[in-house]
């Protein structure tokens, strides 16, 4: 683990955590550098099997980050290699940048996004937390070639809208800074990408067949596009209006996740949410809205997805009052049980702790 300089780190170990749960799922780095650094590290660079580049480790809103990463863009390639000794062609694959979402790539190019000051940051690895695998499609952000997601289960619709789509001005603003080039290849602009899921706290219980007290939970705050905002909006209003919803947004979201038979997961700055790995933990079936959340950590969730989630229409979500309800109702019992057999099985590949580190 690199002891980086404080123009690239905002965060050492020993260092208070911050309190707010949000900015703290945004980054699972700042527990991984402690963890490691206790644990399995070491000084000589040949008794090294990985090198992890803790870049701004400390958990923050998004903002901060693109203040931060408006600074690191400032940095040229002698700040880096003076920063980074032990990079060279021989070990530069098994160097490793960790960073919390794959949205905020433009505003950090130079060491995680195209045009890179260093050349072997090329060949550098590079976990997104929260974000979409780009091997896993052409193109990183959804704007074409993504092929419709296959429904769960007979009855449901598709969403056929992607985020890109969705988003609208909003995500077009975040690829403001990119050129033309880069717009029309994306897929280029982070290389070396795989996703993780976010740090997210889970509170116990395990994913049963027992019976629940509800049809679906709601928890989510009305942010980021207007798309999102609207759909979020509509969800809230939905929930609210129905006898079979749990409203998770006062504090009891992770205890109407283990009594819900629905987790209703509605995109919002990004694809991704913490809360689809809380569901999954707890047993409660995720519902999703947005085919790129079809896409998120295929590593621990691309072979059993589709047997596990609900994909349903965010336009008629937003539109339709007892839409989401009366989708969730018309689900076979057979097909509700198979998927949170499923679950029951799978969903421990979600579950990791700073003891597994």
């Amino acid at each position: 683990v690199y002891a980086l300089p404080r123009t690239l780190s905002d965060w050492a170990p020993g260092d208070a955590a911050p309190d707010d749960g949000v900015d703290a799922n945004a980054n699972l780095l700042e527990v991984l550098v402690e963890a490691l650094q206790k644990r399995c590290s070491t000084e000589s660079p040949a008794d090294a099997e990985l090198f992890l580049i803790p870049v701004l480790p400390r958990a923050k809103h998004w903002s901060d980050w693109m203040r931060r990463c408006d600074k690191l863009a400032k940095l040229g390639a002698r700040d880096w290699r003076r920063a980074l000794p032990h990079l060279n062609m021989e070990t530069v694959r098994r160097h490793v940048f960790v960073f919390p979402r794959v949205a905020y790539a433009p505003r950090c190019a130079g060491w995680w996004a195209a045009p890179l000051v260093v050349p072997e940051f090329a060949e550098v690895a590079r976990v997104s937390v929260g974000g979409v695998h780009a091997a896993s499609t052409r193109r990183l952000d959804g704007v074409t070639g993504t092929p419709s997601p296959r429904p769960a289960h007979r009855g449901t619709r598709v969403a056929r809208a992607g985020y890109e789509e969705f988003a609208g001005a909003f995500q077009r603003a975040k690829t403001k800074r990119l050129s033309a080039r880069q717009r029309a290849h994306p897929e280029a602009l982070v290389p070396r990408l795989v996703s993780a899921p976010y740090a997210a706290r889970h509170y116990g219980g395990t994913p049963g067949a027992a019976a629940r007290r509800y049809l679906w939970a709601y928890a989510a705050m009305p942010h980021g596009s207007e798309n999102a905002k609207n759909l979020r909006l509509a969800l809230q209003r939905a929930c609210a209006a129905s006898n079979d919803c749990a409203d998770g947004r006062r504090g009891d979201a992770a205890r109407h996740q283990r009594n819900a038979t629905f987790c209703v997961e509605p995109p919002g700055l990004t694809p991704g949410r913490a809360s689809i790995v809380t569901a999954l933990l707890a047993g409660c079936i995720p519902v999703l809205f947005a085919p790129e959340q079809d896409r998120l950590w295929p590593l621990h969730w691309g072979g059993w997805r589709d047997a596990s989630r609900v994909m349903l229409d965010m336009r008629r979500a937003t539109a339709e009052p007892s839409y989401v309800g009366d989708a969730l109702r018309a689900i076979p019992a057979s097909a509700v049980d198979a998927m949170r057999a499923t679950i029951h099985k799978r969903a421990g590949a979600f579950r990791y702790s700073a003891e597994d580190v």
